[in-house]
C-alpha cells in the first residue's frame, strides 16, 4: 500500500513537471509529455523526433576554404545511426557511429586519416542539419547540409560480351535498358549514354564492383554484383 502511495505522488509530480515544461496556452498534457520528463530526470536522452536515414550533402569552411562531402546514415527506431561518409576534411571512406535524439545528435567518424566527432541538430522539416565538429581532437569547425533528393532502382543485369552491352531489368516493373559498351578498362567503362568510373580497379571484361558518375546535379552510383545483381542510386545535388 505504501508503495503504491509513493507511486501515485510520483506520478502525479511528474504530470505538475509536465504541465509546467510542455502545456502551452490550452494544449493538454499527455501521458508521452510526463515520460519525456520522466526519461528527463533519470539522464536519458528523448528518443528521436524523425528519421534521418538517408544521404546527405555537406559543406564546411576551414581557413577560408568551402569543403564538401557526402554522408549516408542509417538510423535504428531506437535512433542509433550507422553509415559511412565521403569528406574533403576526413580523407578516405569514414564509417559512422552515433545516436539521435529529440532534434539533435552526435555521431563519431573515423577513417584511415583521422577522425572526428560531430554534433549538430535537424530542421523540423528533416530537410537540413547543421553543427560543429572536431577534427582529431583540435579544431571545431561549423557546417551545414542539405538531405539529398533519392532515387533506388534494383534489379538484374546481362553482359552480353559477344554483342559488348549490358541489359538492365529493374525490379516491380516492365523496364529493360540497354546499354552499348564503347570502352572499358579497370576503371572506365563508356557506354552509349553515360561515362563511368569504377571506386577499385577490377577485371577488364568483369563489370562487378561500384561504378559512379555525375552529370550536372546529378550523382549516380551503380553497384554490379557477382550473383547479377544491380543497385542504381540516383542522387540530386542541391
Amino acid at each position: 500500500m505504501y508503495k503504491r502511495r509513493i507511486a501515485i505522488m510520483m506520478l502525479a509530480t511528474i504530470f505538475m513537471l509536465a504541465s509546467v515544461s510542455f502545456a502551452k496556452d490550452d494544449k493538454d498534457v499527455t501521458l508521452g509529455d510526463a515520460i519525456k520528463i520522466l526519461r528527463t530526470l533519470s539522464g536519458c536522452k528523448t528518443l528521436p523526433a524523425l528519421n534521418v536515414t538517408g544521404t546527405w550533402a555537406v559543406k564546411s569552411f576551414q581557413n577560408d576554404e568551402e569543403r564538401t562531402g557526402e554522408a549516408y546514415l542509417e538510423m535504428m527506431p531506437d535512433g542509433k545511426v550507422s553509415g559511412y561518409a565521403e569528406l574533403t576534411s576526413l580523407p578516405g571512406l569514414s564509417t559512422i557511429t552515433g545516436i539521435v535524439y529529440d532534434y539533435t545528435f552526435d555521431l563519431n567518424l573515423t577513417s584511415d586519416s583521422g577522425s572526428m566527432t560531430v554534433h549538430g541538430t535537424v530542421s523540423s522539416d528533416n530537410q537540413d542539419i547543421s553543427g560543429t565538429f572536431t577534427l582529431d581532437d583540435i579544431n571545431v569547425v561549423s557546417w551545414e547540409g542539405q538531405r539529398l533528393a533519392e532515387v533506388i532502382y534494383t534489379g538484374t543485369y546481362v553482359h552480353n560480351v559477344e554483342e559488348n552491352k549490358i541489359v538492365l531489368d529493374v525490379d516491380g516493373n516492365d523496364i529493360v535498358t540497354t546499354y552499348r559498351i564503347t570502352e572499358f578498362t579497370e576503371t572506365h567503362l563508356t557506354t552509349n549514354v553515360y561515362v563511368w568510373e569504377r571506386d577499385t580497379p577490377g577485371e577488364v571484361g568483369n563489370l562487378v564492383g561500384t561504378w559512379k558518375n555525375t552529370i550536372g546535379n546529378t550523382k549516380q552510383t551503380m553497384i554490379l554484383s557477382e550473383d547479377g545483381t544491380f543497385k542504381l542510386t540516383i542522387l540530386t545535388l542541391p
